[in-house]
């Protein structure tokens, strides 16, 4: 079976933006679906995106306002 491209879903949460993503090593490596990234959450969805999509390239990164 080939698997479809990785999704990440960015959401701002009290202290910082999270991603939580379908990746199977994800969930091997941390135990969990879902991470905070690195940015605040005063950060604009789009900043957070942009980055998101360069240090993932060929995801589908979706944001949730």
């Amino acid at each position: 079976m080939v698997r479809d491209k990785e999704r990440i879903v960015l959401y701002r949460g009290p202290d910082a933006w999270y991603a939580r993503t379908d990746s199977e090593r994800t969930m091997e490596l941390f135990g969990t679906d879902t991470l905070p990234t690195a940015w605040l959450p005063e950060a604009t969805p789009a900043e957070v995106r942009r980055d998101i999509e360069r240090l993932n390239p060929g995801a589908i990164v979706i944001v949730i306002e």
